[in-house]
């Protein structure tokens, strides 16, 4: 969807659905005189404020959300939110069914059956801050992959849930698994122009989402979409020492767009994919690289 820019007052607003997540609403608003009235929400409220700075209240309570903290509201509680002293506002939100965190509370302490609760209306979480602004802005990019999407997703909820949730317990030990990994690993190598989902990798592997991911990592070094990011560089390697062009490459190992091929590329490599066909065309030798690092 297109942003929609409010006449006259500088405001701009967006809100769409990814395919790949679509019981999640995602809102990127910047609001100069925008007052919400009192509401409440069916499902959670998440997001980070990138500029000015939010006031809501909440819970009996007003609350100031600055730049770079959480705002958030559980289902079914009512608030109200407007900038501070008159002033304008832009952050980005999530909006989650409540099943996606009765999921992610269930599979990642072990204890099933009830929503999770967050007493406090603003976050002072740095890094879980910017991990909502990184993801929702990955978001916006309608090149991520589906394994990115689901991974991302996951990711975050394990950080709101483990570190803010009440009744919280410690993360379950994902331990080794060996098998499972190799077989994800085989599927990932054999499967890399595909647009795998964490479903299909976890459910080829009988673990939960949750706990594949963090087995997965734990094992290799790397998250599986960070592993299938490598091995489709890989074989761009291959294919870039044998003369093929760049747009060829990016097509042929499953990136929808050369730009985006070509920024993963040098990502990992440390340089652009015409720079290293020319050096093993004038070398006649590939180049090995940490793809780990």
């Amino acid at each position: 969807m297109k942003p929609v820019r409010g006449r006259n007052t500088g405001e701009c607003v967006k809100c769409w659905r990814s395919p790949y997540l679509p019981d999640v609403d995602l809102l990127h608003a910047h609001y100069t005189a925008q007052s919400f009235s009192r509401h409440a929400h069916d499902g959670y409220a998440v997001g980070v404020v990138e500029q000015g700075a939010l006031a809501f209240s909440y819970r009996g309570a007003t609350w100031v959300a600055p730049a770079g903290q959480v705002n958030l509201a559980v289902p079914g509680e009512a608030h109200t939110g407007n900038g501070l002293n008159g002033n304008g506002w832009m952050y980005r939100m999530l909006y989650l069914p409540p099943e996606r965190l009765r999921q992610a509370t269930a599979e990642i302490t072990g204890q099933s059956g009830y929503l999770p609760f967050f007493g406090a209306g603003v976050i002072d979480d740095a890094t879980l801050a910017c991990r909502i602004k990184i993801f929702h802005q990955a978001l916006e990019d309608n090149a991520i992959t589906r394994l990115a999407q689901e991974e991302g997703l996951l990711t975050l909820l394990t950080t709101l849930v483990l570190h803010h949730a009440g009744r919280q317990s410690g993360l379950r030990d994902p331990g080794r698994e060996p098998v499972a990994v190799r077989l994800a690993r085989e599927y990932l190598e054999a499967h890399y122009a595909e647009n795998i989902s964490i479903q299909d990798l976890a459910g080829l592997c009988y673990l939960s989402p949750y706990y594949f991911i963090r087995a997965f990592t734990a094992q290799i070094g790397v998250s599986p979409h960070a592993y299938q990011q490598q091995v489709r560089v890989r074989q761009a390697r291959t294919l870039l020492a044998r003369g093929c062009s760049a747009t060829f490459v990016a097509q042929e190992i499953g990136f929808v767009d050369q730009s985006h091929f070509s920024r993963r590329f040098r990502q990992i490599t440390g340089m652009s994919p015409g720079q290293y066909r020319n050096f093993v065309q004038s070398t006649g030798k590939p180049r090995d690289y940490n793809e780990t690092r």
